[in-house]
C-alpha cells in the first residue's frame, strides 16, 4: 500500500504546497487547510479520527497547535523557512527597488539571520529578528514589526499568514514563507523516511540532556522539569521520545537522523543556547550510536560526561566504532574527530576486566567513562568488538575503499551538500553503516553550499579593497568578495552557506617545513607504509599524514581550506574536481617536472578526468570500472554455465535461481541513501549505450536518450515483478554487500574490478574461487561500455611548501627515483587497486597477480571500454548525483514510473544548469 501523507497547510499556500508534491509519485496526500490558527487542532484531530496517515507534514504554528494529538509513531516533517527561502526574500526586495536593510524578520531563527547577512555582507545590526516561539501571538509579532517600522522605516518579511494579513497596506511587506524546492525536499524527505521505516529499523540513537555539575547553583528538580519542557516543545525532536533521566537530566531515543539533523550534521546543538538563555541553566549534550537500546544509553552517558568537563556548554557524539565528534558548541564549531584503533590484545584485555575495548584507553589516560544508570547497566562480561573478517579492497565510500566519497563511511559517497563544504543536505535521512574493521582493528566502514545574491549581474554585493592576505582563486580573483557564481559554485561542492564566516587568513602549512598531507583513511597502514618509504629516500622531507574518516573526508577538507588551514597534497574525487578548482583550493600542475610524462603514460579517459579547463590538476591515484559479479557455483546450481550478457538475461537467470529455491533474492545492491555516486546506475546505463547528458552537459534523459528510462524500468520490474533483486538493498552499504557476497548470499552484484582480489581470497571469503566478473551487462545482447573514476593526488593552491609537496606527489602518482610508478603497482600488488599507466598491463608481476583473482582478458575489456561521466566538469555535479539517489528509490519502491523519475532528474539538471550558469 502506497504511503499517504497529509499536508496541514494554510488555504492561501495550498497552491504553492500542491506545485511543490507534483513531483512526488507514489504517494497519497491527504490535505488539511485552515483560515485562522484556532482551527487547525480541531481539523488535525479530525483527521486522525477518520483517516490512516503514514507521515504528516505541517509548519511550525501547527506543529503547536496539535502535538500532543499526534501518535507516537507517526513521521512528523515541520517545514521551516530556510536561508535560501530568506536570501531569496532578499532579492524580492532589491528588485522592488527597497535597500536589504534596515528591515525587520520573523520566525526565522538567529543563526539563519546571521548566515544570510554575513554571506551577502550585510549590517546585521540594522536587521531585527524575531526568531519563532509557540508562546508569540500574531497581535505581538504584528508590533514588533510596526514598533521597528516607525523607529528605522523599515520593510517587514513574515512567515506567518495571520501577520501578513494585519500587516497588508500598512507598512512594505514581502512574504517570507518557504519556496517550492523547500518544500519540495521536506516533502520527498518525509516520504523516504516512511518507506525507510517501513522496511527495516532505524539504527537506534540516544540523546542525553544532562545538568552540568559546574553550576552548582541550580536546583535539579526545578532544572530538569524546565528543560524536559523545552525539549518536549522543540519541534525538531517530534520524533524522538523524551523521558527524564534521574535528578540531573534527560534522556531521548530516536534515530541518528534525527539526532544529525538536529545538531546540522555533529556541529551545533542548539537546545544548549535555549536552555542557558531562556532556563538559565548550563547543560551538557551527549549522543550514543550503537546496535542496541542500552548500548546507545552507556555511550551517550560518556559523551555527555565529556562535555560537562568542557569550560563552556557543549556537545559530544560517541559511537560504537570509536568515532568521537565533539565538542559541538551552542552556536557554530568546528568538528573534530578522534577514531580510536584497538588491537586484539587491547580487546583481550578489555574483555578480561569487563570493559569495552574503547574505554580501557580512556582509563589508562586517567580519564573515567560516564556513569551507569538505572537505564544501562554495564554488563559483568562484555563482547568483544565485532570485527569483519576481511579488509575491504574498495577505495569507494562506504566500503572503506581508496577512493569512494561517502558523502555519508571508510570512504564514500561523493558529494557534498554545498559546493565546498559539506552538504545541506548533509542529507538528513539516515545512512546507517554497519561497524566494521579490518584483519589488523583499523575502521573499515564504508559507507560534497548555496549561494545567495543581493544584486543581479555579477556586481559584488559590497565594494571593498582586497585585503594583504586575501584569499584568491586559481583564476586570481579575492576570494573574500562574494558573488552569486561564486556562491553557487560553494553550494556544488557541498558546503552550508554558514561555513563561509570561517574564511581566514592563515597560511596552509605546518610552519616548520613539514608537508601536510591528507586522505580518506581507506587502508591508512599501508599508507603509511609507502610515506615511510619515501621519507628513506628523502631524508630532508618530512611529510604528517592524517587520515580522515571517509564518510567525512569531503566535508572536513572543505572546512579546512575555507578556514585556511588545508593540507599541502590531498586526495581528489573526480566528482569534487570542478567545484574544488573554482573555489580556489587547488593548484594546476601544469609545467612542473614529470606531469606531461605521467599524462602521455596513462589512459586517455583518466587524463582527461584531472583536466579541467585545459589545466591539469592531478596525479593519479587509481581508477577502476564497475562490472558485473557473479558467483560461479551459484549459477551451476540452476544449470548455467555462462553469465547474464544482457539485463533481461540477468533477470531469467536470476528467476530461475530463484524458483529453483537456491536463493529468495538472488542480486544484491548497495542502494542506500549515501554521500557517495551510485556507480551501478552510471554503469547500467553507459552498458546500455547510452548518456544521461550530452557534451555541453544538457541533459537528454527525457527529450532525447531513452536509455536511462529504460534502465530503471528493468530495475523496478527486477525489485516488483519478478522480485530478483532484494528489498533490503535499499538499506545496504558497500561493506554489508560485500560480506554478503562472500558468505554465497547472492549471486549477482555491480561493482568494482579489485573487489574481486578479496572476493577470491581465501583468508578472507568462503567464497573464494567461486567469484567471477563479467562485462557490465545492458539492455541489448553486447555490452556497450561501462562507468569508469578516477582518484588523484593534488597540490592545495596555498601551500607554503610547494617543492616537498609536489616531490610528493610525484612519488605517489608518478614516477619514483627509478623512473616506475611505483606506488601504482604497489597498491594493485597489495590491495588490486586498478592502475592508470598502460605499461602496467604488461608488466609480469601484474599479470600474475590478475591472474589469481580474475580473468585478464575481461578486466582489460573493462578498462578499455570504461568511460567517465561527462558531467563531472560541472560545480553542480554532486547536487544532481543527490537527487538521483532519492529518485532511483522511488522507482525500487515503487513510488515513482520511470517516466516519472526521468522527467524530475531531467528538469532537475536543467534547472541546476540554468542556476549555476
Amino acid at each position: 500500500m502506497s504511503p499517504v501523507i497529509a499536508v496541514v497547510v494554510h488555504t492561501t499556500r495550498r497552491a504553492l504546497f500542491e506545485e511543490a508534491a507534483s513531483t512526488l509519485a507514489g504517494v497519497g496526500l491527504r490535505w488539511v487547510g485552515y483560515e485562522h490558527e484556532d482551527e487547525i487542532r480541531h481539523q488535525v484531530a479530525d483527521l486522525l479520527a477518520s483517516n490512516h496517515i503514514d507521515g504528516l507534514l505541517l509548519g511550525p504554528v501547527p506543529y503547536t497547535a496539535c502535538r500532543d494529538l499526534l501518535p507516537v509513531d507517526l513521521s512528523v516533517a515541520v517545514t521551516r523557512s530556510s536561508a535560501l527561502d530568506l536570501a531569496l526574500t532578499l532579492y524580492r526586495a532589491l528588485a522592488k527597488g527597497w535597500p536589504p536593510t534596515p528591515v525587520s524578520i520573523d520566525t526565522f531563527d538567529n543563526a539563519t539571520v546571521d548566515e544570510v547577512a554575513r554571506a551577502l555582507d550585510l549590517d546585521r545590526d540594522r536587521i531585527a529578528c524575531l526568531p519563532y516561539s509557540h508562546e508569540q501571538t500574531s497581535e505581538e509579532i504584528t508590533q514588533f514589526h510596526l514598533d521597528h517600522h516607525r523607529g528605522h522605516d523599515s520593510y517587514v518579511i513574515s512567515a506567518r499568514s495571520a501577520v501578513v494579513r494585519r500587516l497588508r497596506g500598512t507598512v512594505p511587506l514581502l512574504n517570507g514563507m518557504p519556496v517550492p524546492s523547500t518544500i519540495r525536499a521536506e516533502l520527498h524527505e518525509l516520504a523516504l523516511r516512511i518507506e525507510s521505516t517501513r522496511a527495516s529499523a532505524l539504527r537506534f540513537a540516544a540523546g542525553i540532556f544532562l545538568l552540568s555539575k559546574q553550576d552548582g547553583r541550580t536546583d535539579p528538580d526545578r532544572a530538569r522539569v524546565g528543560l524536559m519542557n523545552l525539549l518536549v516543545n522543540t519541534p525538531e525532536f517530534a520524533e524522538a521520545w523524551i523521558e527524564n533521566r534521574d535528578r540531573r537530566g534527560v534522556v531521548l531515543f530516536a534515530h541518528k537522523a534525527l539526532f544529525e539533523r538536529v545538531t546540522h550534521s555533529w556541529v551545533t546543538v542548539p537546545a544548549l543556547d535555549e536552555a542557558e538563555s531562556t532556563l538559565g541553566i548550563r547543560v551538557a549534550a551527549g549522543f550514543g550510536v550503537g546496535a542496541s537500546a542500552r548500548n546507545c544509553v552507556l555511550l551517550a552517558e560518556r559523551a555527555a560526561e565529556r562535555a560537562d568537563r568542557e569550560a563552556s556548554p557543549a556537545g559530544y557524539l560517541i559511537e560504537d566504532n570509536g568515532l568521537i565528534i565533539g565538542p559541538m558548541t551552542p552556536t557554530r564549531a568546528r568538528l573534530e574527530f578522534s577514531y580510536r584503533d584497538h588491537r586484539e590484545g587491547l580487546e583481550n584485555l578489555a574483555g578480561s576486566v569487563g570493559l569495552s575495548a574503547h574505554a580501557v584507553p580512556a582509563r589508562r589516560a586517567g580519564a573515567q567513562p560516564g556513569g551507569q544508570t538505572d537505564l544501562a547497566r554495564r554488563p559483568r562480561g562484555v563482547a568483544r568488538h565485532h570485527r569483519s573478517q576481511w579488509a575491504p579492497a574498495d577505495p569507494e565510500a562506504q566500503r572503506a575503499r581508496p577512493g569512494h566519497r561517502h558523502g555519508q563511511r571508510a570512504e564514500p559517497r561523493q558529494g557534498p551538500p554545498v559546493a565546498a563544504l559539506p552538504p545541506p543536505h548533509r542529507r538528513s535521512s539516515e545512512r546507517a553503516v554497519g561497524v566494521w574493521t579490518d584483519e589488523h582493528g583499523a575502521p573499515c566502514a564504508r559507507n560534497e553550499p548555496r549561494g545567495l545574491r543581493a544584486q543581479e549581474g555579477r556586481r559584488r554585493v559590497k565594494a571593498r579593497e582586497p585585503s594583504s592576505g586575501a584569499r584568491r582563486s586559481s583564476t586570481g580573483e579575492d576570494m573574500n568578495s562574494f558573488t552569486r557564481r561564486e556562491a553557487l559554485k560553494l553550494a556544488g561542492l557541498g558546503v552550508s552557506a554558514s561555513f563561509l564566516a570561517a574564511c581566514g587568513n592563515s597560511d596552509s602549512g605546518s610552519g616548520d617545513g613539514t608537508v601536510r598531507f591528507e586522505g580518506w583513511d581507506y587502508e591508512a597502514q599501508l599508507v603509511q607504509q609507502n610515506l615511510d618509504r619515501f621519507a628513506k629516500l628523502n631524508k630532508d622531507i618530512k611529510v604528517s599524514y592524517t587520515p580522515i574518516t571517509s564518510a567525512q573526508y569531503v566535508q572536513k577538507v572543505v572546512a579546512e581550506f575555507t578556514g585556511d588551514s588545508g593540507p599541502d597534497a590531498l586526495y581528489v574525487y573526480d566528482d569534487s574536481l570542478a567545484g574544488w578548482v573554482e573555489a580556489g583550493y587547488l593548484q594546476p600542475l601544469d609545467g612542473l617536472a614529470g606531469v606531461d610524462e605521467v599524462y602521455d603514460a596513462i589512459y586517455p579517459s583518466n587524463a582527461e578526468t584531472m583536466t579541467y579547463k585545459g589545466k591539469r590538476y592531478g596525479l593519479p591515484y587509481y581508477t577502476d570500472s564497475q562490472c558485473l559479479i557473479y558467483n560461479a557455483e551459484i549459477l551451476g546450481k540452476a544449470g548455467f554455465t555462462t553469465p547474464p550478457k544482457s539485463l533481461d538475461e540477468l533477470e531469467q537467470q536470476a528467476l530461475k535461481i530463484k524458483n529453483d529455491g537456491v536463493l529468495q533474492y538472488p542480486i544484491g545492491i548497495n542502494a542506500q541513501l549515501s554521500d557517495t555516486w551510485w556507480s551501478w546506475v552510471w554503469g547500467l546505463v553507459f552498458a546500455s549505450g547510452g548518456e544521461m547528458f550530452a557534451d555541453d552537459q544538457t541533459p537528454v534523459l527525457k527529450s532525447k536518450d531513452p536509455t536511462t528510462k529504460n534502465v530503471f524500468a528493468w530495475l523496478q520490474d527486477a525489485a516488483n515483478k519478478s522480485k530478483v533483486l532484494d528489498p533490503a538493498s535499499l538499506q545496504l552499504l558497500p561493506v554489508p554487500l560485500d560480506n554478503a557476497m562472500m558468505a554465497s548470499q547472492y549471486a549477482f552484484t555491480f561493482g568494482p574490478r579489485y573487489a574481486l582480489r578479496t572476493y577470491n581470497d581465501p583468508a578472507k571469503s568462503k567464497a573464494a574461487g567461486k567469484m567471477k566478473l563479467a562485462l557490465m551487462p545492458g539492455l541489448e545482447d553486447e555490452s556497450k561500455g561501462t562507468v569508469s573514476n578516477t582518484r588523484m593526488y593534488s597540490l592545495s593552491a596555498n601551500t607554503q611548501v610547494k617543492d616537498k609537496a609536489f616531490k610528493l606527489l610525484t612519488y605517489l602518482g608518478g614516477y619514483d627515483s627509478d623512473k616506475l610508478p611505483y606506488t601504482a603497482k604497489f597498491w594493485f600488488m597489495q590491495r588490486g587497486l586498478g592502475f592508470t599507466f598502460k605499461d602496467l598491463a604488461k608488466d609480469p608481476d601484474v599479470v600474475a597477480t590478475l591472474e589469481k583473482f580474475a580473468d585478464p582478458a575481461i578486466y582489460q575489456e573493462l578498462a578499455e571500454t570504461a568511460h567517465a561521466r561527462n558531467v563531472l566538469n560541472v560545480p553542480w555535479y554532486t547536487e544532481f548525483e543527490t537527487e538521483m539517489h532519492k529518485v532511483v528509490q522511488q522507482v525500487l519502491t515503487n513510488q515513482s514510473t520511470p517516466e516519472a523519475a526521468v522527467a524530475s532528474l531531467d528538469k532537475t539538471a536543467g534547472d541546476l544548469k540554468k542556476k549555476y550558469s
